[in-house]
């Protein structure tokens, strides 16, 4: 996963280390939102990061950061859902 992530232009990738989940800062123009409804039209979820904010004033995030989780995924699946989100999210 990782080293498919370190291909893609215009991200920045946060908490590789971190066990099953890491962020993935979206540096194409949408929103966290757009982000997320892009992933879903294909059947993808992902969460925003900005839903994990306590404080409400910050729940709009500036910043299109997602929330990728693959501990329920085989490294086929995870391979395949990258190409869609690479494509949906207009990395190419």
């Amino acid at each position: 996963m990782l080293s498919e992530l370190k291909t893609w232009n215009n991200v920045e990738i946060m908490g590789e280390n971190a066990g099953a989940h890491m962020l993935l800062k979206v540096l194409n123009g949408m929103t966290e939102r757009e982000l997320i409804r892009k992933a879903g039209e294909s059947d993808i979820k992902v969460y925003a990061l900005s839903d994990c904010y306590i404080d409400a004033d910050k729940r709009e995030a500036e910043d299109s950061v997602v929330i990728l989780g693959y501990a329920k995924l085989d490294e086929t699946a995870i391979i395949k859902g990258l190409g869609i989100l690479k494509q949906q999210w207009r990395l190419e």
